[in-house]
């Protein structure tokens, strides 16, 4: 089993409603960063290691967006913005996939 987290834009940031949905390159074209202070962890929990990470990625997208949420899930369905955390790196859910970020 994997642990991982999930962290979403928490709108009442200062300029933090630029980046919910957003995709990296307009965060970027606006001038904007990608940071903790901006973010809020929604939910923890662990998952089944796959081949590669962005497989593990890609099921935790799915069991985020298909189906019944887990217990103790705060967040919305799993989006663009959102950043999941596995083994210390974080990855942004992107337009298409996912980038490994500093977070």
């Amino acid at each position: 089993m994997k642990s991982y987290q999930i962290f979403q834009v928490d709108d009442s940031k200062e300029n933090a409603r630029y980046i919910l949905f957003s995709g990296l390159e307009m965060v970027k074209h606006l001038g904007l960063t990608i940071t903790r202070d901006k973010y809020q962890k929604v939910y923890e929990g662990e998952i089944e290691e796959s081949e590669n990470i962005y497989e593990t990625l890609e099921q935790i997208f799915t069991k985020f967006n298909i189906g019944k949420k887990p217990e103790g899930y705060q967040g919305h369905s799993l989006s663009v913005s959102d950043i999941i955390a596995i083994d210390g790196k974080f990855y942004y859910c992107d337009d298409y996939g996912f980038e490994e970020i500093e977070f």
